[in-house]
C-alpha cells in the first residue's frame, strides 16, 4: 500500500518523506500537475520559474499533530501580450490562498465549532491533538456563514422580533428568514434606523411579518416601503389571549359565580346511570388558599410601592414576574380565578 494512501493525502501531491518526531509528524509532498493556465489570460505553461514551500497544519496522525510541506511551483506565462510574467500554482482542494491550514483540518474546526462551541470546542481540539484557540473556533464558524450567505438566493419573507442580548436590560432585534426557517441576523438595536437601514441593505424582501412595536412599523415604511407588512401567528394569538383575559379580569365575580354553579350541577351518566358530582370540596379549598395567598402578595406590593420602590424591586421582593406586577398594578387588584 502506497504511503498516499496510508495518510489519506489528496490524489494530487506526491509523498516526498516523512520524518516523524517525537511531538510532531512533517510530511514532505510535491504536486503532480506539471502544466497550468495562466489566471489572467488563461493560456498554458509547462516553463517553471522556481519553487517555494508552503507549511500547513494538517489532520494529527496517531496522536500527533501532522504538518505538511508543500513544494509549490512557480510558473512563467509564455504569452507576449499579457501583463502577469509569473504566477504560483494554487492548492486547489488542498488549501485556500494565503491559508495556514489544510482544507479538511479547516473542516474539521468547523464542524467542532458548529456543535460544541468556542471554549470547549477549544478544549476538544486540544485532546485531538490540533489544538486551536477559541476565538478561531468562532471566526472559523462565522466565515462558512458569511460565504454561505452570499451564495444563497435574496431573502423575500423575513420575520422581525426583539430579543434579549440580557433579560431585561439589554434588547436587539432579530431577523429570520420564514422560508428557510434560518435566522439571518441580529441588530444590536430595536431602532427605526437601524431596521430600516438593514432592510435597504436587502432590497429583495418582499413580505414582513413583524412585531407591534410603532419602531418596527416606523422602520418597515422607511426601510421597504413596498413591502406587505403582516402580523406573525404568535402575535395574533398573543393579542387575542390578553384580550380575553383583560375583558374576564372585569367580570370576576361573575365568572365565579357562574363557575360554582355549574360545578354544583349534576350530570346523569348515560351508561351507567349514575350521578356525579364535580368538583370536590378539595378543588375550592385549594382555589381558596391560592386566592387568599395572590392576595397578601398584592397588599404587599402595594405597600412596597407606596414606600417608592421600583417594579422591579417589588417583583423581586415578594417573588413573582415583573410582567406580573406591573399587570396587577395595572388592573388594580390581584387576579381572584385561575
Amino acid at each position: 500500500m502506497s504511503r498516499l494512501r496510508i495518510l489519506d493525502l489528496p490524489r494530487s501531491l506526491v509523498v516526498r518523506r516523512v520524518v516523524a518526531l517525537d511531538n510532531r509528524v512533517e510530511i514532505a509532498v510535491g504536486l503532480r500537475k506539471r502544466s497550468v493556465l495562466c489566471p489572467d489570460c488563461q493560456c498554458p505553461t509547462q516553463r517553471i520559474h522556481s519553487f517555494y514551500q508552503r507549511k500547513l497544519a494538517d489532520l494529527p496522525w496517531q496522536g500527533r499533530p501532522a504538518t505538511l510541506i508543500v513544494s509549490v511551483p512557480r510558473f512563467f506565462c509564455q504569452a507576449a501580450v499579457c501583463p502577469r510574467r509569473t504566477f504560483v500554482m494554487p492548492l486547489d482542494g488542498i488549501a485556500v490562498r494565503h491559508g495556514r491550514q489544510t482544507t479538511r483540518l479547516t473542516d474539521l474546526h468547523y464542524y467542532i465549532a458548529h456543535t460544541l462551541g468556542g471554549s470547549a470546542g477549544a478544549r476538544m481540539t486540544v485532546r485531538l491533538c490540533c489544538p486551536i484557540s477559541p476565538d478561531t473556533l468562532i471566526r472559523r464558524l462565522l466565515s462558512r456563514a458569511r460565504n454561505a450567505r452570499k451564495d444563497m438566493p435574496p431573502t423575500r419573507v423575513v420575520g422581525v422580533d426583539d430579543w434579549a442580548w440580557r433579560r431585561g436590560h439589554h434588547y436587539g432585534t432579530i431577523v429570520v428568514d420564514l422560508e428557510k426557517n434560518d435566522v439571518i441576523d441580529l441588530l444590536p438595536d430595536r431602532e427605526a434606523a437601524t431596521l430600516a437601514q438593514w432592510l435597504q441593505a436587502h432590497p429583495g424582501v418582499e413580505i414582513i411579518a413583524r412585531d407591534r412595536a410603532g419602531a418596527y412599523a416606523d422602520g418597515c415604511h422607511r426601510g421597504a416601503p413596498s413591502a406587505l407588512q403582516v402580523t406573525d401567528r404568535w402575535h395574533l394569538l398573543k393579542n387575542l389571549s390578553e384580550a380575553f383575559v383583560s375583558i374576564l379580569g372585569r367580570f370576576t365575580t361573575t365568572v365565579r359565580t357562574l363557575t360554582r354553579q355549574l360545578s354544583a350541577s349534576t350530570t346523569l351518566s348515560e351508561t351507567s346511570g349514575t350521578v356525579r358530582t364535580q368538583p370536590e370540596e378539595a378543588q375550592t379549598l385549594i382555589r381558596s388558599v391560592s386566592g387568599e395567598r395572590r392576595e397578601t402578595l398584592f397588599n404587599e406590593a402595594l405597600a412596597l410601592k407606596a414606600e417608592g420602590h421600583s417594579i422591579q424591586a417589588i417583583a423581586t421582593t415578594i417573588g413573582v414576574e415583573r410582567k406580573t406586577v406591573r399587570r396587577w398594578f395595572q388592573r388594580g387588584h390581584a387576579p381572584t380565578w385561575k
